[in-house]
């Protein structure tokens, strides 16, 4: 079966693949946070939990 269009992929330019949704979640990654900061981040928790 012949195709219906032809493209030129000569005129088509590639680019890197980049995720798209990565810069959408604004919620920090405590596995890769200083510990300090994951501190402050879950004493409230617990304080509120008592």
């Amino acid at each position: 079966m012949e195709p219906v269009v032809d493209f030129d992929l000569s005129r088509c330019k590639f680019i890197d693949e980049v995720y798209a949704a990565s810069g959408l979640d604004g919620r920090p990654n405590i596995v890769e946070m200083d510990p300090l900061k994951f501190e402050h981040l879950i004493l409230p928790l617990s304080e509120s939990a008592a």
